[in-house]
C-alpha cells in the first residue's frame, strides 16, 4: 500500500493560522509579566499620591493632647506650645519688673543734702580759755548745736540716729550725737547735736598756734554717720566733710563759723 503525503509547510492541519504549544506557552507567559508589572506601576503611583495628596479638612492638624493656651499650667508646662508660652510670660513679667525697679530706684534712691549750723550754746568762758591757752584748756567743754538739714529727696526722711566725729589733722578733738528728726520731702528741718569738745594740752597748743596764724580761721574734718528712713528704704548715709572753720563767730555769729566746706556722701543698706 502507498503512503500518505505529509500535509504542505510541514505544520498540521489548519495551515498558517495554528500556533505551537510551545509558542503558546511563550506568550502566555509573556502576558502574565506585563500584567503583574502593571499592578505594580499602579501601587506605586496610588501610594504616591496619597503621599502628595493634602490632608482633608476632616483630618486633626493639632495633636490631641495640646491644649489651649488659657489652660495652660505649671503641670501642663512641658507640653511644646505651653512651654513657648510660659518663657514668653517669663521673659515678659521680668522686664516689667527691671522697669519698676529703675524707676524705684530714680524716684526713692537719696540725694546729697544740704546743712548750715543755725545756733550754737556754749560756756563763752571756757571756749575763751581754750582758744587763748588760759586756764584748764584739758576740760572738756559741752556745746548745744541746732543745724538747719535741707532734704531734696521726693520722700520725706526720718533721722532715726546719728553720730560723728571732728578732727584736727589725725587727733580727735570733738565729738557728738545727733537726735531723731523728721524732714518733708524737698523741705528744711531744724536737727538738735550735742557736741563735747575735748583736747589734751599738746593738740590745744598745736590748735592755739594754727588759729593765731591762720587769721583765726581753722580746718577740720568731721565724719558723720547716720542712720534714716527714705520712703520705704532704711539708709545708712555716711558723710565726710572738710571745713574751714572761722573761730572769731562761734560766740557772735554762729550761722557763719563755717567759712567753707566740702563734703562727700555715700548711701547703703
Amino acid at each position: 500500500a502507498r503512503q500518505a503525503d505529509p500535509p504542505a509547510g510541514g505544520g498540521g492541519g489548519g495551515g498558517g493560522d495554528a500556533e505551537s504549544p510551545a509558542a503558546a506557552v511563550s506568550g502566555g507567559s509573556s502576558s502574565v509579566e506585563d500584567v503583574e508589572s502593571n499592578v505594580d506601576h499602579e501601587k506605586a503611583n496610588d501610594f504616591i499620591s496619597d503621599v502628595r495628596r493634602p490632608a482633608g479638612p476632616s483630618l486633626p492638624v493639632v495633636a490631641r493632647d495640646v491644649k489651649p493656651i488659657s489652660e495652660c499650667t505649671p503641670e501642663a508646662a512641658p507640653k511644646p506650645q505651653c512651654r513657648r508660652w510660659m518663657r514668653s510670660r517669663t521673659v515678659r513679667v521680668c522686664a516689667i519688673s527691671v522697669a519698676v525697679i529703675i524707676v524705684f530706684m530714680v524716684l526713692f534712691w537719696p540725694k546729697d543734702p544740704d546743712w548750715k549750723i543755725s545756733k550754737l550754746a556754749m560756756d563763752a568762758d571756757k571756749f575763751i580759755a581754750i582758744m587763748t591757752g588760759v586756764g584748764d584748756v584739758t576740760e572738756r567743754l559741752p556745746i548745744s548745736a541746732e543745724v538747719d538739714f535741707y532734704n531734696p529727696n521726693l520722700v520725706g526722711t526720718s533721722v532715726k540716729s546719728g553720730n560723728f566725729k571732728v578732727y584736727y589733722g589725725e587727733e580727735m578733738m570733738a565729738w557728738g550725737v545727733a537726735s531723731p528728726a523728721r524732714v518733708g520731702p524737698r523741705s528744711s528741718s531744724t536737727i538738735h547735736a550735742d557736741v563735747t569738745v575735748g583736747l589734751n594740752k599738746e593738740l590745744a597748743a598745736r590748735i592755739l598756734s594754727d588759729v593765731m596764724a591762720n587769721n583765726f580761721m581753722l580746718d577740720v574734718v568731721s565724719n558723720v554717720n547716720i542712720l534714716a528712713q527714705v520712703g520705704p528704704l532704711s539708709i545708712k548715709a555716711y558723710s565726710r566733710c572738710k571745713m574751714r572753720v572761722a573761730t572769731m563767730k562761734v560766740l557772735s555769729k554762729p550761722d557763719d563759723i563755717i567759712a567753707e566746706k566740702q563734703c562727700s556722701y555715700s548711701f547703703g543698706f
